[in-house]
C-alpha cells in the first residue's frame, strides 16, 4: 500500500486523542440510474475543514472464494470538485479470504479548499463493475483502523500530513460496522453489464488487428465504438461495430485498422473499446497498443503546450524504475521524479503550475535507455 500513510500514521499516532476534522469514506450505487452498474466513491468531512489534498487511498473487497469474478473498470474522477484529481488503480491483493481492490490519488496536489459536511458527501470518482450474467456483486468498502495493513481509507494534505481520524469512524453510510480493526460499509446487488473477456491489438504489416470477446450481451446491448490515441490519454472514435443481437450472451468481434503510418510513423498507437447500452450507459475495455518501430520504450506528453498539469505517458516493454528529470532552457534541473513502471502504458501527472513560462526538457530514463521530450509551459 502507500508508504506515505503508513509512515505518517506511525508518526501521528500520539495525536489521535485530539479532536480534529478529518474525512470519512463511503460508496454507493449510482443514484441517477437504479440499473446502472457504476459505483460512486465519496468522502465527507466530520466538520468544516480547509485543506489541500495530496493523497487519497480507498479500497473495497469481495470474498475471493464465494464471489464470481468481475472486473472494475472505467475510472471517472470528479475533477470539477477536486481539480487535478487523478485516481489510479493499484494491484489487487488477497488476504484473509478476501480480494482487495485499491485506488489512490498521489500524482498532484488538489488546491486548498474549504469542505463543509453535507448529507451525501463529495463524489470522488466512479467505476463500472463488469461481469457475467450470474454476477451480482457483493462488495464492502474496507479500512484498517490501525493503518498497518494493505487497505485503508485515508487522506493526506498537500504537505503529506495524514488527516488523522484517531479513534473515530473511518467510514460512513448504510450498514456501517466495525469488525476488530476493520471498518466496513457493504454494497450489494450491483447490476453487471457486458464483460470484456479479452481484447488484443496485434500489428501486422501496416495494419492493427483488433479482436475482442464479451459476455452478458442482451437486448439492451447497442454497439461498440473503437477509439484510438497516439498518447494513451486523449482518444478519438475511429469506427463503430453494431452488437450482434443473435440471442447469444457471449460473442466475439474484430476490426482491422488500416494504414497505421498515416497516423504516425514511429512510437505506439493505443486502442480501447467503448461498449454502449441502448439507454446510453457505457463501459470501457482495457487499453491495448501496437508498437510501430519495435525500439525500446515510448513516451509522449499531453497537452503540449501545457498550462498547469502535464500528463506524461510512458509505454514500457518490461517492468522497471523510471526516472524523470525536468530541466529549463538553461539546463538547470527543476524537478526530478522516480516512479515504479510496469510493462505497457504508464501515466504520470506532472504539476507545472508554479513553473515560469518557457520550454522545458523532460529526460526519461529506464534501465540503460534514455529519451527526451520538449514541453512548452504556457501562460
Amino acid at each position: 500500500m502507500k508508504k506515505v500513510l503508513s509512515i505518517i500514521t506511525g508518526l501521528l499516532i500520539t495525536a489521535a486523542s485530539f479532536a480534529q476534522p478529518y474525512f470519512q469514506g463511503t460508496f454507493v450505487k449510482d443514484p441517477a440510474n437504479a440499473t446502472n452498474n457504476r459505483i460512486i466513491f465519496r468522502m465527507n468531512p466530520t466538520a468544516n475543514i480547509t485543506t489541500a489534498i495530496g493523497y487519497i487511498e480507498i479500497a473495497f473487497r469481495y470474498a475471493t472464494a464465494t464471489t464470481p469474478p468481475f472486473v472494475a473498470a472505467g475510472i471517472i474522477p470528479n475533477t470539477t470538485t477536486f481539480p487535478g484529481l487523478n485516481i489510479q488503480r493499484l494491484p489487487d491483493f488477497v488476504a484473509g479470504g478476501f480480494t482487495y481492490v485499491k485506488f489512490v490519488h498521489n500524482t498532484a496536489t488538489v488546491a486548498s479548499n474549504t469542505y463543509v459536511p453535507n448529507p451525501n458527501g463529495f463524489d470522488l470518482f466512479s467505476i463500472a463493475i463488469q461481469g457475467t450474467p450470474a454476477v451480482i456483486a457483493q462488495i464492502q468498502l474496507a479500512s484498517d483502523a490501525q493503518g498497518t495493513g494493505d487497505y485503508v481509507f485515508g487522506v493526506a494534505d498537500g504537505g503529506g500530513n495524514f488527516l488523522d481520524p484517531g479513534a473515530g469512524a473511518q467510514l460512513y453510510g448504510p450498514g456501517y460496522s466495525v469488525a476488530g480493526n476493520i471498518h466496513l460499509v457493504p454494497l450489494t446487488n450491483v447490476p453487471v453489464p457486458v464483460k470484456f473477456n479479452g481484447f488484443t491489438a496485434t500489428k501486422r504489416d501496416n495494419t492493427a488487428l483488433l479482436n475482442w470477446s464479451v459476455e452478458n450481451e442482451g437486448p439492451v446491448t447497442s454497439h461498440y465504438e473503437i477509439e484510438r490515441s497516439t498518447n494513451g490519454v486523449s482518444f478519438s472514435k475511429i469506427a463503430r461495430v453494431e452488437a450482434k443481437n443473435n440471442g447469444a450472451t457471449s460473442n466475439a468481434y474484430n476490426l482491422t485498422d488500416l494504414n497505421l503510418t498515416s497516423v504516425r510513423t514511429e512510437g505506439v498507437i493505443y486502442y480501447r473499446i467503448k461498449q454502449y447500452d441502448k439507454d446510453g450507459q457505457f463501459v470501457y475495455s482495457d487499453i491495448k497498443s501496437v508498437r510501430l518501430d519495435g525500439r525500446g520504450f515510448a513516451i509522449s506528453v499531453f497537452p503540449n503546450p501545457v498550462k498547469d498539469v502535464a500528463t506524461l505517458t510512458i509505454d514500457l516493454v518490461q517492468d522497471g524504475d523510471v526516472i524523470i528529470n525536468i530541466t529549463d532552457a538553461a539546463g538547470k534541473q527543476i524537478k526530478q521524479l522516480q516512479v515504479q513502471g510496469f510493462k505497457g502504458l504508464n501515466t504520470k501527472k506532472v504539476d507545472m503550475l508554479s513553473m515560469a513560462s518557457g520550454t522545458y526538457l523532460f529526460k526519461i530514463s529506464t534501465g540503460t535507455e534514455v529519451k527526451t521530450l520538449s514541453v512548452v509551459k504556457g501562460q
